[in-house]
């Protein structure tokens, strides 16, 4: 007979696993070259299962293959006092062990998600003769603005519109990745005079395109011209009149 001094370590590296599988309890038992001429049962003994396991199985690591080599399991034989749950497997040699829970693989992120903010409409304002005003353009170009995020998991597109009055007269197309933001402007030019609906991605707003006239600020100048002329005027008379005296 042939007598072995058994040990069997929990290894601290955990040998490369196939895919969506972890190792809840790995061994290494030697030595290894050691064989049976019966069967013998390992038992390993887990705590619990993570909430995502599709199943969990007994297996060992072919070192030449580099693989790990699924054994048939005998859920909880012999009983097992000191763990909640058990594996048991015969085995004929001794090698590194572990127990492997397939888990289920992580859900995909959700799709691309947008969200527009932050609608901003400033009208150009155009003043004549400055710095005496006597007309302001209110609103002849229109710039609009607005920010699109992705609040979604995955990269999309999305086409944001300009809406004028309810009818759509521009469109942009943005790409964003997940958790991405992009400002998108518009520009609107030679708008007639009048009040205006703006629609960006959403959002809404008004404007209005005016022109205004100071007529006051031009009356008091004709007034004044007009008073200077007829000052003018009064005191030429007035130096005829000394003259011909």
């Amino acid at each position: 007979k042939q007598h072995y001094l058994i040990v069997i370590r929990e290894l601290e590296e955990t040998l490369p696993l196939p895919e969506n599988t972890i190792a809840i309890v790995a061994i290494n038992a030697t030595p290894a070259g050691a064989v049976f001429d019966r069967d013998i049962f390992l038992t390993l003994g887990f705590d619990q299962l993570p909430e995502n396991a599709l199943n969990a199985t007994m297996a060992y690591y072919d070192d030449v293959n580099g693989v790990w080599v699924s054994l048939e399991s005998e859920p909880g034989r012999p009983p097992n006092s000191v763990a909640q749950l058990s594996l048991s497997v015969p085995i004929k040699h001794f090698s590194i062990f572990g127990v492997l829970v397939e888990i289920a693989p992580p859900p995909p992120p959700p799709p691309a998600h947008f969200v527009p903010s932050g609608l901003s409409i400033v009208p150009s304002v155009e003043k004549i003769w400055e710095p005496v005003t006597f007309v302001t353009k209110t609103g002849e170009s229109v710039t609009t603005t607005a920010n699109v995020a992705n609040d979604g998991g995955q990269e999309g597109t999305y086409t944001v519109e300009l809406k004028l009055n309810g009818e759509t007269v521009d469109t942009k197309i943005v790409t964003l990745g997940a958790g991405q933001s992009q400002q998108v402007s518009f520009t609107l030019s030679e708008v007639d005079y009048g009040q205006y609906e703006v629609e960006v991605a959403g959002l809404s707003g008004e404007f209005t395109t005016s022109r205004t006239i100071t007529w006051w600020l031009i009356i008091v100048i004709i007034v004044a011209i007009g008073l200077i002329i007829w000052g003018v005027v009064w005191i030429r008379r007035k130096e005829g009149v000394a003259q011909e005296g």
